[in-house]
């Protein structure tokens, strides 16, 4: 939804056209709906909560706790400053984490916390009486506010008195109270639009609003009432938009005030937070519905300028997956899969009990966005459950519903696999996934590819695990030239598969594909690269092509034995690091590659690179000091392992390295001069490549320019 930074008012509603005709009614006039304008002092960036450890609140930077289902949290707001922050909460106990949140002028109070943007995460209302201003923070659920929603004004003597979805629409509607004509009114909301206004049962002014919260768990929010002067707590039973009855709870004495309601212990009935204004108390009453159970747990004390102004899950755990489904594709796999119910979790979680186990054990950990998972090694003709989770690093979702499959028996699957060694006598590959039940396996191999008289290899065990099993067979006395079909069978007591047919020709390899050179940088070195193709029993190893190489400018191939060639550095798989090469001055250098096998080697395959130079430093300075003589100079390169730093004096022709320094340093200071002596200065990159096995090759940069100081 793209959520209206102004809503403009609509016409007013005729809730008295309903005809409600409960005597404690009372009308509501025209000034709750005024358009009005969008403040800009409600979101101000500011510290986040710097007092909370001083007054007794703990610090944002906390880690959340992983709790599991819903937990209201506590919303606090310091209205002397306009602080505000978040208490995670775990059933009726403080984790000691909190979501800090922006500050918001002290003119504004908070009207109620609710999702109107149906996000799964709880937004705040905010009123400011002196202008008649009413917005919505629409949170992103990370501590921050991903928008501000504007909503109709109302005259200052209406209060804001919470938030609830009366008519289950899935919109949160808004409570308003005027205490001086004891008016009770609710606009009904699609989001953040005012669809209607209903009026509801007059409410004196010694009574406050303390909550809107199921009390009694028949899915409507009821309204808790409270007269503080005589400790008198009264319920409102909500029926939608009627009072059903007024029960009366448990009262509590003045000066205790009722700041919210929330379902903490998860059975499906709010309980009641309270905060004493005086004192740094905060309590939480377990109910049991409308009855308090005498069960209480006290809060961390906080500083008495800090006030519960909203009970709301901040974080919230995902969704529970859904159309969760578990089917037996073999005798040992299962397919699950399930739907994503939203954008919340950042991963799943698959948990499984086999046969008559009653214990759930964790089966995989998965990516966010995972809707499918595939078990394998289970068991034939063993029942497995399975159950999903939605987790989001703060609190995880219900089990999904559990779904279960029974593997039965299945024939097994075979792949044929590829030729590793080919001549007139020619080994070829092949796996199978024997898929639960005891298999074996062999290889066949024929002349035409309908192995009409297949020339079959010994059998091989298989076992009966899930995963799959390879085996290698040789077939001699192969015609060069000739075409030849090979393919994988395998066989249990449930049937026999055969594999896909491949083919081969009993011939030297084509030439290498797509045989490419590049120079690399970082590491001085021309990398050139191929493909070998299947089937030709070409060795991944240097045992499986030649490669040679020159200049430009030569005519000459560096014929090197093929099986090191010296060039590469790094040989083997398709690759070869050359770090034998000039970077001093920008050199081209050609490539040919050949593949062999046991028959012979194919065409040669021919590429070139042209190297670029390993730049010198440059703009090199000496500056002369007391004692020492200091060293700039410009970095043109990133291939360096370190800066050497050359010195000689005026009575010396001869250069010494007197330093060398990390890559990327570019001044240095020279300790070992003797003042009134004239000193140059030069400075070159150094780069060491290659490989342990093939040997380093030191590369080495132009000198920059010589600088000269004399120190004193």
């Amino acid at each position: 939804m793209k959520w209206p930074r102004l809503l403009v008012a609509l016409p007013l509603l005729a809730a008295c056209e309903r005809q409600i005709t409960t005597p404690e009614q009372t009308p509501f006039e025209s000034d709750l709906m005024e358009v009005g304008p969008l403040t800009t002092d409600l979101l101000q960036p500011g510290p986040r909560v710097p007092t909370l450890e001083r007054d007794g609140l703990m610090s944002a930077t906390a880690a959340p706790v992983m709790t599991t289902g819903p937990n209201p949290d506590l919303l606090w707001r310091r209205s002397v400053s306009g602080e505000n922050t978040v208490w995670r909460m775990k059933d009726t106990t403080y984790t000691g984490s909190a979501i800090g949140l922006p500050s918001a002028a002290t003119a504004w109070e908070v009207g109620g916390v609710a999702d109107f943007n149906r996000d799964r995460r709880p937004d705040i209302l905010w009123r400011r009486a002196s202008t008649s201003s009413n917005v919505i923070w629409i949170l992103n659920g990370a501590g921050g506010v991903a928008d501000i929603v504007a909503l109709p004004t109302s005259a200052p003597e209406w209060k804001m008195a919470g938030a609830g979805d009366f008519n289950r629409d899935g919109s949160p509607d808004i409570l308003w109270r005027r205490p001086s004509t004891s008016s009770v009114v609710l606009w009904m909301m699609n989001g953040a639009t005012l669809t209607d206004i209903v009026a509801l049962p007059a409410l004196d002014s010694t009574w406050s609003v303390g909550g809107i919260a199921d009390m009694t768990g028949d899915g409507f929010p009821d309204i808790l009432t409270r007269k503080v002067s005589t400790g008198t707590n009264v319920l409102w039973r909500m029926n939608g938009v009627q009072k059903a009855e007024e029960i009366t709870l448990a009262p509590l004495a003045w000066p205790w005030i009722l700041a919210g309601a929330g379902d903490f212990t998860d059975d499906g009935k709010a309980d009641l937070v309270w905060r004493h204004p005086t004192s740094r108390k905060s309590v939480i009453w377990v109910m049991n519905g409308t009855t308090y159970t005498g069960v209480y747990t006290y809060l961390p004390e906080v500083h008495p300028e800090w006030s519960i102004v909203g009970v709301a899950d901040f974080d919230p755990p995902p969704p529970v997956p859904s159309s969760v489904t578990a089917t037996a594709v073999s005798g040992s796999r299962v397919d699950l899969a399930w739907a994503d119910s939203s954008a919340l979790e950042t991963e799943f979680r698959v948990e499984v009990r086999a046969g008559s186990s009653t214990t759930w054990t964790l089966l995989a950990t998965l990516p966010a966005n995972t809707t499918t998972f595939s078990h394998t090694n289970t068991v034939v003709n063993v029942q497995y459950s399975y159950r999903v989770i939605a987790c989001d690093g703060s609190a995880c979702s219900a089990p999904s519903a559990i779904v279960s499959a029974t593997p039965g028996q299945s024939a097994p699957t075979a792949d044929t696999g590829i030729v590793t060694a080919l001549g007139t006598t020619t080994t070829v590959s092949g796996s199978a996934v024997p898929n639960g039940l005891p298999t074996v396996g062999w290889l066949e191999l024929d002349d035409n590819a309908g192995f009409t008289s297949p020339a079959s290899s010994d059998t091989a065990s298989l076992g009966s695990a899930s995963a799959p099993k390879g085996i290698e067979r040789s077939f001699s006395g192969l015609t060069v030239g000739g075409t030849y079909y090979f393919r994988m069978v395998a066989r249990n007591s449930a049937g026999t598969t055969y594999g896909s047919a491949r083919s081969f020709v009993v011939a030297a390899p084509p030439a290498p594909v797509g045989l490419n050179a590049t120079f690399i940088t970082s590491s001085l070195a021309n990398s050139v690269d191929w493909t070998f193709p299947d089937n030709y029993g070409i060795s991944y190893s240097v045992d499986g092509f030649r490669i040679e190489r020159r200049r430009s400018d030569e005519t000459t191939w560096t014929t090197r034995d093929w099986r090191e060639p010296a060039f590469c550095g790094s040989a083997g798989n398709g690759h070869c690091g050359d770090y034998d090469i000039n970077v001093r001055t920008p050199t081209t250098y050609v490539y040919r590659v050949q593949l062999c096998n046991g028959v012979g080697c194919g065409p040669w395959a021919e590429t070139s690179v042209t190297t670029q130079v390993f730049a010198a430093p440059t703009n090199l300075v000496a500056t002369a000091g007391a004692g020492k003589v200091t060293l700039t100079w410009q970095d043109n390169t990133s291939s360096e392992d370190s800066y050497r730093i050359s010195r000689r004096s005026e009575a010396d022709s001869v250069w010494h390295s007197i330093n060398e320094v990390d890559p990327n340093v570019t001044t240095v200071t020279d300790n070992s001069v003797t003042p009134g002596v004239r000193y140059e200065y030069r400075v070159e990159a150094f780069a060491s490549s290659g490989t342990m096995s093939s040997g380093f090759k030191y590369q080495y940069s132009d000198y920059s320019n010589v600088a000269t100081a004399v120190p004193y």
